[in-house]
């Protein structure tokens, strides 16, 4: 059962071999920095040139291998600084909006991602090359 204004995320991740990946230098990115208060609550402030976008995120059980319900409530900058003040664990990532989907550049992780519409949308994409084994 999907919870109330909840919206359908499918999913698809993978890891990336760094010697397989374009040029970013010109690639639009994103600075993310998360505190996860649980394993599906999250706490997430996005810079992308010039702006700043603050949310809470949960998200729900998987209903299949690829989709499971989210919710997202967008924050005050006040707010997020309230909820950061909570226990959790803090996680600082690059996102790179390539190929369709993105690329998330961690301390210690190459992911890259792609949502879907459909499952059989999600079911027939064939990733990029840099994509290697499926999360």
């Amino acid at each position: 059962m999907t919870p109330k204004y909840a919206l359908i995320e499918i999913e698809r991740r993978w890891l990336v071999d760094a010697d397989q990946l374009p040029d970013l230098s010109e690639v639009p990115v994103s600075e993310i920095e998360d505190r996860y208060i649980s394993v599906n609550l999250r706490v997430r402030k996005v810079t992308r040139v010039g702006a700043v976008t603050y949310k809470m995120t949960r998200k729900y059980e998987f209903l299949s291998p690829l989709s499971r319900p989210i919710t997202n409530l967008y924050l005050a900058e006040e707010e997020y600084h309230s909820l950061m003040q909570l226990p959790g664990t803090n996680i600082h990532k690059r996102r790179y909006h390539i190929e369709g989907g993105a690329l998330d550049v961690g301390d210690c992780y190459l992911v890259f991602e792609h949502e879907f519409s459909t499952q059989e949308e999600a079911a027939s994409y064939v990733p990029p090359a840099f994509a290697g084994q499926e999360l």
